[in-house]
């Protein structure tokens, strides 16, 4: 059979941040297999990026998802031959399929399937044993984190595989030290962002302003971030703009990159179980990453395993200011900028996570 995969889901994977450029990421560096994407009509409207050769399918949701009798009844040669889902979205016709068909199911375990499913039905059907069903079901799981993994009831733990989100990459090398620098830190944050961190960007500006540092905001929520913002005068907005572009604005602009994360409150079961594709994709600018994030949480506890220079464990403005301080100093910066780079070079290869997805892609 010619190897043929198919992405259930309701987007359209495609270049950019978030979910959907990491399905992407894969499914572009794959060689010598078909691709389908089968998503929501609504999200099938720019198709630049996306390789001519995938086969895009628009389906209407409707009922628990959105795949008709028609898709069901497609001929035995145009079948794929794996399904890969990204759980949590559509995730139910993905398993259903994969029955139906006897192909094997793989998942895409990011975050909690809370975050992502949205009709009620789906929501129910999901918290009432679906979610244990399509995961006992699955030929195999790549889980961003132990602790998501481990939330789960998975009978058969040998399908389960930790992989980090896959970045974009480096290009156009790294950051140098600047002596501008010194004057005061220039502290970026980019990438969508859930209203309750606007409290970690005004506690940080407020930090930075004492010691004349200035921090510079990029996300499709600019005009909701400078309204909740107003009143600090070193805060910048940049119009968010494609990945490549946008790393390469932060290093020319800043000097040091923030990766906050919730320290409690709405973003508890977001923060507990996920790890932050942010901090992948900018260690490869190869300035140093800032992690503010609260202890016992996947990302924190990565943080204190490699030492991590950038990680503060708390929100207190006295310490983020004396910490910042610390930034402008060369020395101290090259140290934290070398950690980005091993990183960006080691774990966080996109390559390297690659050649482990492809080489757990076939199951035997």
């Amino acid at each position: 059979m010619k190897r043929h995969i198919l992405f259930v889901g309701t987007f359209l994977p495609s270049p950019g941040f978030g979910s959907s450029p990491i399905v992407y990421r894969h499914l572009k560096r794959l060689k010598d297999w078909q691709i389908s994407i089968i998503a929501d009509r609504g999200s099938v409207r720019d198709l630049e990026g996306i390789p001519a050769h995938w086969k895009i399918i628009e389906a209407p949701r409707h009922g628990f998802g959105f795949l008709g009798p028609a898709y069901e009844r497609l001929p035995e040669n145009e079948r794929p031959s794996h399904i890969i889902n990204y759980f949590g979205i559509n995730s139910l016709s993905a398993c259903y399929l994969s029955k139906k068909w006897g192909v094997p199911l793989l998942i895409l375990l990011q975050d909690p399937w809370e975050i992502w499913a949205r009709s009620w039905i789906e929501w129910y059907r999901m918290k009432n044993g679906g979610a244990d069903i399509i995961l006992n079901h699955a030929s195999r799981i790549w889980a961003v984190s132990e602790a998501l993994a481990d939330r789960y009831r998975v009978r058969n733990r040998q399908v389960i595989r930790i992989m980090r989100p896959i970045p974009e990459g480096n290009s156009g090398g790294f950051t140098e030290w600047r002596e501008e620098f010194k004057k005061g830190p220039t502290a970026g944050f980019s990438g969508s962002f859930r209203l309750h961190e606007i409290n970690y960007l005004r506690t940080i500006a407020a930090a930075l302003e004492k010691i004349n540092g200035s921090l510079i905001v990029t996300t499709t929520k600019n005009r909701i971030a400078k309204i909740l913002l107003w009143g600090h005068s070193n805060v910048t907005f940049e119009e968010p703009s494609g990945i490549e572009a946008r790393l390469a604005s932060l290093k020319a602009r800043v000097d040091c990159v923030l990766v906050p994360f919730c320290f409690g409150g709405a973003g508890n079961l977001w923060r507990s179980f996920t790890f932050p594709s942010k901090l992948i994709e900018f260690a490869h600018t190869g300035l140093p990453v800032i992690i503010l994030a609260p202890q016992g949480v996947p990302v924190s506890d990565w943080a204190k395993e490699h030492k991590w220079l950038g990680y503060l464990d708390t929100l207190d403005a006295g310490r983020i200011s004396a910490f910042f301080q610390q930034v402008k100093d060369k020395e101290f910066w090259t140290k934290m900028a070398q950690q980005s780079r091993d990183a960006a070079s080691g774990e966080f290869d996109p390559e390297k996570i690659q050649a482990q997805f492809e080489s757990e892609l076939v199951v035997k």
